[in-house]
């Protein structure tokens, strides 16, 4: 029997200041787990790791990208 909110799409955020290096940049690796029987249960379902560093790398370039193309149709 599923719980009262079986999804999975739940959003969790929290602010942490970060390195700008490219060597230092972290990896986030979650681990997720489902509760069962009133939470005396709880077996990994599975583990996953999100590229924090690249993604934020990629999304600065991406910025800086659009920033160009902007100024050159202002001009």
């Amino acid at each position: 029997m599923a719980g009262s909110d079986p999804t999975l799409s739940t959003l969790i955020e929290f602010n942490a200041p970060l390195p700008v290096d490219v060597l230092f940049t972290p990896r986030m690796a979650c681990s997720v787990f489902d509760s069962i029987v009133m939470g005396f249960s709880q077996p990994l379902i599975g583990t996953f790791t999100i590229p924090v560093g690249e993604l934020m790398h990629e999304l600065i370039a991406e910025r800086k990208q659009e920033s160009e193309a902007l100024a050159y149709v202002v001009e």
